[in-house]
């Protein structure tokens, strides 16, 4: 009995290394090629804190692999986003898909905010990936 213990014990091990999960949340999904949209599909939102401090959402059923997107927002230092690893900026679409300007977004109405896309891409990138979850 000892040993099934302690297999199941290290079973859950590898959960164990999430600092913070937050439960999955059904969303929508999209994959923008410049400003065309290719891909519009339901998918599963992840989120959480890992163990250094840092926000992350991981986007299942948009691409083949899951897409992880961090963000050390919070931290003392700059801020640093990442899609994937690889360097990455945060902006905004509108709900017809259209990018949405800092300006634009920043004098939006709360109402407005709330049904714009959130999106990220890399830099010097054409492929973004954008989500909204929805309402429970």
């Amino acid at each position: 009995m000892r040993y099934a213990s302690l297999i199941a014990f290290i079973a859950l091990l590898p959960t164990l290394a999430l600092a913070d999960p937050n439960p999955n949340q059904l969303g929508l999904c999209y994959l923008f090629e410049k400003d065309v949209m290719k891909k519009a599909i339901p998918c599963v939102i992840g989120s959480g804190n890992d163990d250094a401090g840092n926000f992350y959402s991981v986007l299942y059923n948009i691409a083949a692999t899951p897409v992880r997107i961090e963000d050390n927002l919070g931290h003392a230092g700059p801020r640093r986003i990442t899609l994937n690893g690889a360097e990455a900026e945060t902006y905004a679409r509108d709900t017809s898909g259209h990018e949405v300007d800092r300006k634009t977004a920043y004098r939006a109405s709360p109402d407005q905010r709330a049904s714009f896309l959130s999106c990220f891409r890399t830099h010097n990138s054409t492929t973004s990936y954008c989500f909204t979850r929805q309402a429970m």
